[in-house]
């Protein structure tokens, strides 16, 4: 599926008041990307290795990174909701949702012939 077929489906499915446009998926994309970010939390948790640190105080490090096939399909809806909820703030922005991703590749793209794909700020 395009990005512009994805945006049509998106206006057709987007159900907040029109006063909270660009508001509200910018808020629900936030909470969204808290969602994934739960899904390995509790992984790192419920699956870590226990360590005791020099204080004695445990913490859990994360001995592997590979989830289950039920975590999998939960990352895997959620990050399509946070697909939607970008979608809808680009289209509330008035942003072609194809004209974000190639403008983002030109910029990766760039940055890599330039050898600057590592380190940090949005002017490298």
């Amino acid at each position: 599926m395009d990005f512009d077929k994805y945006a049509e489906i998106v206006n057709e499915t987007a159900v907040y008041p029109v006063g909270a446009s660009v508001l509200y998926p910018l808020l629900a994309l936030g909470e969204e990307v808290g969602e994934v970010q739960s899904i390995f939390a509790k992984h790192l948790r419920d699956r870590g290795q226990i360590i005791e640190g020099e204080s004695g105080r445990q913490y859990s490090r994360l001995s592997s990174l590979v989830l289950d096939e039920e975590e999998r399909a939960k990352v895997r809806d959620e990050l399509g909701d946070i697909l939607w909820e970008w979608a809808a703030l680009c289209i509330d922005l008035g942003f072609p949702l194809s004209e974000v991703a190639q403008r983002n590749i030109i910029k990766l793209r760039d940055r890599k012939e330039r050898g600057v794909l590592h380190g940090s700020g949005d002017n490298r």
